[in-house]
């Protein structure tokens, strides 16, 4: 008896399919805790804006972080050609979608480069 089984997976089937939609119980706790979070940011921003900066740029590091970390598990996994992949490399594909957003996050972090850099606040030496 062998684990190995090959699979047979139509791709015209998968990708005529429509995309998976969440229950409109789960949409809304989703726009809810969306809400939540930018309420929470708003108030960061007034009281404390130092470390409000700082937890904003470690949370986006780590998430670009294993963003990143995903597409190199599904490149290495497309070199290699691996054939027990496929659960693996769906997961880390799932993770590559956070990229594009990553990047307009790094983009916002402008915003706070007074707070998070204070050292290049003043004139360069020489």
């Amino acid at each position: 008896m062998s684990h190995a089984g090959a699979l047979n997976i139509d791709l015209n089937e998968i990708l005529e399919k429509e995309p998976i939609k969440p229950h409109i119980g789960v949409q809304r706790c989703m726009w809810l805790f969306v809400i939540v979070g930018v309420l929470a940011f708003c108030r960061g921003f007034l009281i404390d804006p130092q470390h409000l900066w700082t937890a904003y740029y470690v949370n986006m590091t780590f998430w670009m972080g294993l963003a990143v970390g995903g597409l190199m598990i599904t490149v290495i996994v497309q070199i290699v050609r691996a054939k027990w992949s496929p659960p693996i490399r769906r997961l880390a594909e799932a993770n590559v979608a956070y990229l594009p957003y990553a990047y307009f996050f790094f983009l916002l972090s402008y915003f706070g480069k007074e707070k998070l850099f204070p050292w290049a606040r003043g004139d360069m030496p020489g």
